[in-house]
């Protein structure tokens, strides 16, 4: 279920008794997963847990999924899920989601299968680093009969305490004390934040929070602090917290990354200062490029070299697409088409656009599915498997070539299937060239045609005459001006199944022009690819054989014309015919 939509940050009054808790769960929403995790809120009844609970679901960029439950709720849809038989359904709903939040975790104490069950999921998603929150009246450590392993695990992210209400300052607004009557304190609170925000400038203790709560995880917060020093609010500081919460999540990503290459750079200061973010960058690919080469597209492959026609035209357009907004349109995306109508051309080419789009930072992996898997069995043979998926794992985008060639390897389908769901899950670009469409393909693994099948599959056809003519036109160097049209008209009229076979044609009256030393012309084209024309006999003169040969002639033959026309040397072939 979702957040409670009528809880938010801004109507949540903030006093000295949960100003600490205010600021995490504000970090939290800004950039969930990085610097508290699990967050553990803890209060009595009615000082504002599940109103700030809500607010962090709500709070969070838009996009991001959100699961939230009562913790008796929890319990209820785990037990209804294990006697439905869709407990792994469930369990992967909630690991999949980017924050999960949890109110009142102590209702879990009587019940030791959700609890435990609750706490392999909060283990998978430490793994991705997604964000969970919970709600406590007492810290988890005192809470009895709570599974160990699950309280084990949120003690071990921040917990935060909300006290009662305080007084407030003689010149302060009314104290927010538990109101009588039956009214709700999360619904008083909300009718008083009015009141609040006429003595507190709401955007500098917004502010203020975030400096606090950041500098306490150990950034530098010098952008945020430049914020305070305003006079009044700026248009755009909401936006300015969001970039930074985003920010700081990308410099944890990149420590992470750099780590695996040299576990000396953790701590590094660069990863601690969001406004060093392209050191950060530049320091984790000159770590990661030190310890594995990725393989690089072609550089021979560019986009300005690559001839459009109406058999390629939709594939192409995609292609400029995706290397407008990696991971964004077309992801993943299949060039599906037969040897030769430039399949892989248009990979290198779109991988090299994608390398030059980024000033050279993002990093472009272009390999065909034949060495992939080759290099795969090579890491199982050399017990090198971690490393060698670390390679791919922290790629921007995976471009494979000739994705036909898996059909049958299991293993090898398994693993490239595993690393393009992370990438593909990740936001990362995924492009496969294929012979045929994955549907096609009878020995390729089922979830592998059904991810291809979620993105789009663009088919290459044999280019036709009009394509044919630009390739020609483009191949054929030295051919004089007057000669090019009437020679690009000829060959394109001429069959041609692939590029490859152009090619072909041209390396051949090339090398046919290079042998006599003259320029390339028409009819030598049409000697070369056709022959030369037979040329026509001069007319023989009739002659009389003599008398012994027309007898044995005339066996065979009705006339002496028919016989003179048909064979020059009449009497050999008789004599032939005779022994």
């Amino acid at each position: 279920m979702a957040a409670d939509a009528r809880m938010q940050f801004d109507s949540y009054v903030v006093a000295p008794a949960n100003e600490a808790a205010v600021a995490a769960a504000r970090a939290v929403a800004d950039a969930p997963g990085v610097a508290h995790n699990p967050l553990v809120i803890v209060g009595g009844a009615g000082v504002g847990k599940t109103h700030l609970l809500a607010a962090i679901g709500n709070g969070v960029e838009r996009g991001m999924r959100v699961e939230s439950f009562p913790a008796a709720r929890f319990a209820d849809s785990w037990r209804a899920a294990a006697k439905a038989g869709e407990l792994a359904d469930f369990r992967e709903r909630l690991t999949g989601a980017d924050v999960l939040l949890i109110d009142d975790v102590q209702r879990l104490s009587g019940h030791a299968d959700a609890a435990s069950g609750l706490a392999g999921v909060l283990a998978a998603r430490e793994e991705h680093r997604r964000q969970v929150v919970v709600t406590s009246d007492r810290p988890v450590a005192r809470i009895d009969g709570l599974d160990l392993a699950l309280a084990a695990q949120l003690a071990a992210g921040l917990t935060v305490e909300i006290g009662p209400p305080d007084d407030a300052p003689a010149d302060g607004p009314r104290p927010a004390a538990r109101p009588t009557g039956g009214l709700d304190f999360q619904s008083f609170v909300s009718d008083i934040a009015t009141a609040v925000a006429e003595h507190v400038e709401g955007w500098k203790m917004r502010v203020a929070e975030a400096v606090s709560s950041w500098h306490a995880a150990g950034y530098r917060t010098t952008a945020l602090e430049r914020l305070l020093e305003e006079a009044a609010a700026p248009a755009n500081y909401e936006a300015v917290l969001r970039g930074f919460g985003a920010t700081v999540r990308r410099l944890k990503e990149l420590e992470a990354e750099a780590i695996t290459a040299d576990p000396a750079l953790a701590g590094h200061d660069a990863f601690r200062d969001p406004e060093r973010l392209r050191d950060a960058e530049a320091m984790v690919k000159r770590a990661l490029t030190g310890a594995v080469e990725l393989p690089a597209p072609s550089v021979e492959f560019s986009r300005n070299g690559f001839e459009v026609g109406k058999a390629n035209q939709r594939a192409v357009k995609a292609a400029d697409a995706v290397a407008a907004e990696p991971g964004r349109r077309y992801n993943p995306l299949v060039l599906a088409g037969p040897v030769g109508v430039g399949k892989t051309h248009l990979l290198n080419a779109l991988g090299n656009e994608l390398a030059d789009v980024s000033g050279g930072a993002a990093a472009v992996a272009c390999t065909s599915a034949a060495t992939f898997s080759d290099d795969f069995l090579s890491a199982l043979r050399e017990h090198t498997t971690d490393a060698w998926r670390r390679k791919y794992q922290r790629v921007d985008a995976l471009l494979v070539d000739d994705l036909q060639s898996v059909e049958g390897k299991d293993q090898t389908q398994d693993e490239l299937f595993h690393l393009l769901k992370e990438l593909l899950d990740a936001g990362r670009q995924v492009v496969v060239t294929s012979e045929r469409p994955p549907r096609d393909l009878a020995g390729l693994d089922e979830r592998l045609r059904a991810l291809f099948d979620g993105g789009l599959v663009v088919e290459l056809a044999p280019p036709d005459a009009a394509l044919q003519a630009q390739l020609y036109r483009r191949f054929l160097d030295g051919v004089p001006a007057g000669q090019l049209d009437a020679l690009t008209s000829y060959l394109s009229s001429r069959p041609a199944a692939s590029v490859a076979e152009i090619i072909g044609t041209v390396h051949r009256l090339t090398a046919a022009a290079d042998a006599v030393g003259t320029p390339l012309t028409l009819e030598m084209a049409k000697r070369e690819l056709e022959g030369p024309e037979p040329v026509a006999s001069a007319m023989p003169t009739p002659v009389r054989a003599a008398p012994a040969v027309r007898s044995a002639a005339d066996v065979f033959f009705l006339d002496d014309e028919k016989v003179v026309w048909a064979w020059r040397d009449v009497a050999s072939r008789v004599l032939e015919e005779l022994r």
